[in-house]
């Protein structure tokens, strides 16, 4: 029991003693340190601690505890007196030390204090002085503060003046501009009641007019308004002049000006394609591009000559317009009986002598309208494009390599989304060509007159076109240029190749007919009367076509190629009846082979003509074959 008491007790001095750790090292630094004082303060215990180890202590036996604090207040008093005195011995030696060090250098430290005495007058003195200069340095810049504040305010004013100054500049070039607006507009309105009727002079100095007017109001809409681009002072430059009360009025006006402008300008043009003068046409396409829809106005006329050729096709390919001038409704009839009896001159027992004549007048007009519609509608249509084309290949102005009408290009809506054309004439004839095939085409589908005008009767549609090329061409001799014209033959090459091909295979077909009727009255013996007919029939058909082709090589050369692959058929077919035949060369003039052969002879000897046209060179041809035939097959036949 005593020693968990005595041990209770030195664990509440340990813990105290850990508390302290923290030491105060604060008395050591004092002037008037005792070290024996603090020692005894230092060993001094608390009151706290006494009560502890008062009250363990006084449960232990007497005995005891005095022998157990007499043992260790001795170890702890011997420890602590040799401290104290190793303490004591360093700090006498430490202040001895300081002692001797401190009375070596008091003299030159002494000598040193003496002469601060007028460094520090003199240093005093400089801080009076500067404490001046800074109360004179605080004057200047209250000055130059004041100085520049006024400088400042000059500028701004400055600033105001100068953009006061920008403002009327830019207001008296304005009023400068309409003076001389309202002059050019004044004259325009003159000569304006007059343009239609009047003479070449007259319209031309009515719109050198406009195009002057245009040019100013284009100058004044450059001025006042603000684009993108502008700073922003020009911003509040156009904003303060447009709050000037003298300019205001003005300005509302330039709206009225320009719907004027404008609809002179559409005058000009229009007069100028009608009266196909290229110097107003030009005088317009300037005063439009001033206006800055020069591109819209090129679309427009395009699409307009577009939307008013259509119109004219549907209602020229319309059969119920040509009933209502007859008078008369048109009978159904077969393509294939209207061309043996129109062109081939058969007769036709499904058509009778009322039908015939009815017929004859209704394809005769239909031929007329076509070649009024190609001729003189499209052409002149075709012909204003091109002068329009020609006008726009000048330069946009002197300082830009670009013509006008690459400006126009540049916009890109004349062309539809499916094919982009290379200017406004390829456009028409494009258009214009592949609405009327389209229009031609649904015609043929619905009834058997329109297949045969524009099948059977293709080279006449053909020479029709042509004409029209060929009038286009007169028209625009004087200004249109070579790589202008060169689509016109494409674009009609492109459209009608559909009717072409069935115009070849239709010829093909009757040809193939009639040849096979021959064949099959060789193989019959029938009459030589009846062989002749129908060998005359076949020949007289490749005559007619061909002659119907004579003005197109192309055309002409192809149906060549037809008529040839029937001959040759034809040909050899008799061939190979006569090596069949052991007694070829014994057969009577009156056999079918004789009778095909010689009719063949004699009929291509009387289509034969002194020219060298590609089509007697094949008549030649084919009379040198049947010739060979006779001559290797049919000895007999020279009597």
């Amino acid at each position: 029991m005593a020693f968990s008491l005595v041990k209770q007790a030195k664990s509440q001095t340990n813990a105290a003693k850990n508390k302290e750790t923290s030491f105060d090292w604060a008395p050591f630094l004092q002037e008037d340190f005792n070290a024996q004082e603090f020692a005894s303060q230092f060993l001094a215990p608390s009151n706290a601690q006494e009560q502890s180890l008062d009250h363990a202590m006084a449960k232990l036996d007497t005995t005891d505890r005095v022998a157990s604090v007499d043992s260790d207040m001795r170890v702890a008093l011997s420890r602590l007196n040799m401290s104290i005195t190793e303490v004591d011995q360093q700090i006498h030696q430490l202040v001895s030390e300081c002692l001797i060090k401190i009375t070596a250098h008091s003299e030159p430290f002494l000598n040193r204090v003496a002469d601060t005495t007028p460094l520090y007058h003199t240093i005093c003195h400089l801080h009076r002085e500067l404490a001046k200069v800074e109360a004179r340095a605080n004057d200047t810049q209250g000055n130059l503060t004041s100085s520049l504040r006024r400088i400042e305010a000059t500028q701004k004013q400055l600033e105001s003046t100068q953009h006061v100054e920008e403002v009327a500049t830019h207001a008296y070039s304005i009023i400068q501009l309409l003076v001389q607006l309202t002059a050019q507009m004044d004259a325009v309105l003159e000569s304006t009641s007059n343009t239609p009727d009047s003479n070449s002079k007259d319209v031309q100095q009515h719109a050198n007019r406009v195009l002057h007017a245009t040019e100013t109001l284009q100058k004044i809409e450059e001025l006042i308004s603000v684009t993108e681009q502008d700073t922003e002072g020009d911003h509040v430059l156009q904003s303060d002049c447009d709050r000037l009360w003298f300019l205001s009025p003005h300005l509302t006006q330039l709206q009225e000006a320009a719907h004027l402008l404008d609809e002179e300008i559409k005058k000009i043009f229009f007069a100028g394609l009608r009266r196909l003068s290229l110097s107003l046409l030009s005088l317009a396409i300037q005063a439009a591009d001033h206006r800055n829809w020069l591109a819209n106005l090129v679309v427009d006329f395009s699409s307009d000559l577009q939307e008013i050729l259509l119109d004219h096709m549907r209602t020229t390919l319309d059969l119920n317009m040509f009933e209502k001038q007859l008078n008369k409704p048109i009978p159904r009839v077969n393509s294939s009986s209207l061309q043996q009896c129109f062109l081939y001159g058969s007769k036709d027992t499904s058509l009778s002598q009322e039908s015939m004549e009815l017929f004859n007048e209704l394809i005769s007009s239909i031929w007329t309208k076509i070649r009024s519609l190609l001729v003189n509608d499209m052409a002149p249509f075709f012909t204003k494009i091109y002068l329009l084309e020609h006008a726009l290949t000048y330069k946009h102005s002197c300082r830009s390599t670009a013509t006008l009408l690459e400006l126009v290009e540049q916009v890109r809506l004349y062309f539809s989304p499916q094919k982009l054309y290379d200017s406004p004439s390829r456009f028409l004839w494009q258009s214009s060509m592949n609405s009327f095939c389209s229009i031609g085409e649904n015609c043929v589908q619905d009834s058997d007159l329109w297949r045969f005008i524009f099948i059977a009767c293709y080279p006449t549609l053909l020479r029709i076109f042509q004409e029209m090329r060929s009038r286009v061409a007169l028209l625009t001799e004087s200004f249109s240029v070579g790589p202008l014209k060169n689509h016109k033959t494409v674009a009609m090459q492109e459209s009608l190749a559909k009717f072409e091909s069935r115009y070849l295979k239709s010829v093909a077909d009757c040809l193939e007919d009639v040849q096979n009727l021959i064949l099959s009255m060789i193989d019959k013996k029938q009459s030589s009367t009846k062989i002749v007919t129908e060998v005359k029939s076949l020949l007289e058909v490749m005559s007619k076509e061909l002659e119907l082709c004579n003005f197109d090589q192309d055309l002409q050369g192809k149906l060549l190629e037809v008529c040839d692959e029937k001959i040759q058929h034809l040909l050899r077919r008799v061939g190979v009846v006569t090596k069949s035949n052991a007694d070829a060369d014994q057969l009577p003039t009156n056999h079918p082979i004789i009778v095909v052969l010689l009719t063949l002879k004699q009929t291509l000897e009387g289509l034969l003509s002194p020219d060298s046209s590609a089509a007697n060179r094949a008549i030649v041809s084919w009379e040198k074959q049947v010739k060979e035939l006779l001559q290797t097959h049919l000895h007999g036949s020279d009597k």
